[in-house]
């Protein structure tokens, strides 16, 4: 049986580690990572992976960013997107920019957050990303697996 190949870019070792040991554990993926845009975006045009996993908020390159590049590339146009993030926050700085606002910080330097997504925003960023699928932070096993036997099209990945 073949191997699914999948990179994980994310600028959390830990996250990439866990995620790429659920993966592995399975045998039914090979994984990469890297842990920067630049660095992710070079290693999905040279490796040509059947699935991406990335990071909405990272330093210097963010996700959307990273999509926009891969999907400008006929290389890379076709491989699905998985976004893994806290996605409140990117829910919450999209509206903020979508109506030209300051996105307001508390006093300790955070953003007040969504705890989650409702559908109609997943929709809109799915559209925005050119994603194929969310894995919010903090997920289960069982939400990771549905989501990638959905990407994928492959019933048989548990």
């Amino acid at each position: 049986m073949n191997k699914w190949k999948v990179i994980i870019i994310d600028d959390e070792e830990d996250f990439c580690f866990l995620l790429s040991q659920l993966l592995e554990a399975t045998g039914r993926f090979e994984v990469l990572y890297a842990h920067d845009g630049d660095q992710g975006r070079n290693l999905v045009i040279e490796k040509k992976p059947d699935l991406v996993f990335l990071d909405y908020v990272m330093p210097r390159v963010r996700g959307d960013e990273v999509v926009v590049s891969l999907r400008a590339d006929e290389r890379t146009k076709d491989i699905p997107i998985i976004v893994t993030s806290g996605l409140g926050e990117a829910v919450y700085m999209q509206k903020a920019f979508q109506k030209d606002q300051h996105v307001v910080k508390d006093g300790e330097g955070r953003l007040p957050l969504p705890q989650e997504l409702d559908q109609d925003e997943e929709r809109h960023l799915k559209g925005l990303l050119g994603a194929q699928g969310f894995l919010e932070k903090p997920f289960s096993r069982d939400v990771l697996f549905e989501i990638v036997r959905q990407v994928l099209n492959d019933p048989t990945i548990s």
